[in-house]
């Protein structure tokens, strides 16, 4: 999920957006931290107040000091610094720096407020995956809420099949499929808790 926050470190403070994920998003999104270290599957459970943070808020709060083990706070509610983000660059729509990612739980219980998720990144190991990987996901929703179709659903699929580039440890490229959620993912989320 994802929201806008207002971001404060000591006498610092920087408008920007929070991403609530799973602890998958760092591999998916190539997004393993250089400094410092990503969350963990018993920070999301425990719905800890830990943060990873892009390059904007690294030069905007901390002036390129070591931020790891400082506390921000996010709209007033503290958070650790456990790593940085890897620079993405700027593209036509946004800054890729300018954000701050923490878990999922979190973000939704203890800073924004949402009982639902805004979208899901669902990975598949090859491009001949995505059309037998989108229907197993309708089926499911029909299984689960008897909804025929992520259109009923107010959801939308967008595949996109993206190599991302062999990592440093030798991983080889995956192929990403989105799942955007336009209303009612909510219902995935209740699914995903039973």
């Amino acid at each position: 999920m994802n929201g806008r926050v207002q971001a404060g470190y000591l006498n610092r403070n920087w408008s920007t957006q929070v991403l609530g994920t799973g602890v998958p998003y760092a591999s998916m999104r190539a997004a393993q931290p250089d400094v410092g270290r990503f969350f963990t599957e018993d920070e999301v459970r425990r719905r800890a107040r830990v943060a990873v943070i892009g390059r904007t808020l690294l030069d905007k709060l901390f002036d390129g000091q070591d931020p790891i083990g400082e506390t921000i706070r996010l709209n007033k509610v503290s958070f650790q610094v456990i790593g940085v983000l890897p620079e993405k660059g700027a593209n036509a729509w946004r800054d890729q720096d300018d954000l701050i990612v923490i878990p999922v739980q979190t973000a939704m219980y203890r800073l924004l407020g949402k009982n639902y998720v805004d979208y899901i990144d669902i990975e598949v190991n090859s491009a001949e995956e995505i059309e037998s990987t989108q229907q197993a996901l309708e089926a499911l929703m029909f299984a689960r809420h008897r909804i025929p179709g992520f259109a009923a659903a107010g959801c939308r699929q967008h595949p996109q099949s993206r190599r991302y580039p062999v990592g440093a440890d030798g991983d080889q490229p995956h192929h990403g499929l989105l799942l955007s959620a336009i209303a009612a993912i909510s219902l995935l989320v209740g699914a995903s808790a039973s």
